[in-house]
């Protein structure tokens, strides 16, 4: 999304499901069942239990990223993440998806035959370890799965986390 953007795309999400969808405030506490965007011009960070919302640098020339998303989700959640790359251009997310892989947490890409703009899923494949890539359609029931998945041993969900 460019600088000069709208913002749309809360809106956008919320004539397709049911969660309440908006953008996030820095500091705001992370809420189950909630769908958070980045603002227009920002990033979106994760802290453990808020969120952050920075004009940190730009990665891959834009701002917000997917990458500093999800390292930041990685650093605070480790294992307990799951980072999804969906159809779009160039590289982005591919640094942060290999960040979740080392804190232990789950990459799922979307096909880049089902992408519409196939690059991202085709990097993230080509340069990251994937643990699913599957049609877009399917992501609700797998998604559904992994977050009933039982917890290795000494590893507890956190009230932010289902």
């Amino acid at each position: 999304m460019s600088a000069d953007s709208s913002g749309i795309l809360p809106e956008l999400l919320s004539q397709v499901t049911v969660l309440k969808v908006a953008h996030a405030l820095d500091y705001e506490p992370i809420q189950p069942g909630r769908i958070y965007v980045a603002p227009p011009d920002h990033h979106l960070l994760i802290e453990s239990g808020h969120l952050r919302v920075t004009r940190g640098p730009k990665e891959n020339r834009f701002r917000p990223a997917i990458d500093p998303l999800f390292r930041s989700a990685a650093y605070a959640y480790k294992n307990r993440v799951i980072g999804v790359i969906v159809s779009g251009a160039l590289d982005d997310g591919v640094a942060g998806l290999w960040t979740i892989k080392n804190n232990g947490g789950i990459a799922v890409v979307q096909d880049p035959d089902d992408a519409d703009i196939p690059s991202m899923p085709q990097n993230a494949l080509r340069e990251a370890p994937v643990d699913y890539c599957i049609p877009a359609a399917d992501f609700p029931a797998l998604l559904q799965k992994l977050i009933k998945q039982k917890l290795p041993p000494g590893v507890q969900r956190s009230k932010y986390y289902p």
